[in-house]
C-alpha cells in the first residue's frame, strides 16, 4: 500500500511552503492563482485526497447524525399483526 500525500508533499513537489497549501486547499484568500493552480495540479497529480478524520479533528465538526429511539420496538410481535 503506498502512503498517503500530505499537505508536505505537495508542498515540496510545488515548490512551495506548506501553509500556502493549507491556505490553498482550504480555499483561504491571499494567494495568487498562478501559484493556487500550481498547488492543485501538483495535489491533482500526486493524487492527494484530504483525510476527513483530520478535517474533523482539526474543525470540531463530525458532520455525523445520531438518533436516538427511546420506545422500544417490538418487531416480532408486530410481525403477527400483519393482513
Amino acid at each position: 500500500m503506498t502512503p498517503r500525500v500530505t499537505s508536505t508533499d505537495i508542498a515540496r513537489h510545488a515548490g512551495v511552503s506548506r501553509t500556502t497549501v493549507s491556505f490553498v486547499l482550504n480555499q483561504i484568500a491571499g494567494v495568487s492563482s498562478k501559484t493556487r493552480d500550481r498547488v492543485l495540479m501538483t495535489a491533482r497529480k500526486l493524487g492527494y485526497v484530504p483525510n476527513s478524520a483530520a478535517r474533523m479533528l482539526v474543525s470540531g465538526r463530525s458532520h455525523t447524525l445520531g438518533l436516538v429511539i427511546s420506545a422500544p420496538i417490538y418487531y416480532w410481535s408486530m410481525r403477527s399483526y400483519r393482513v
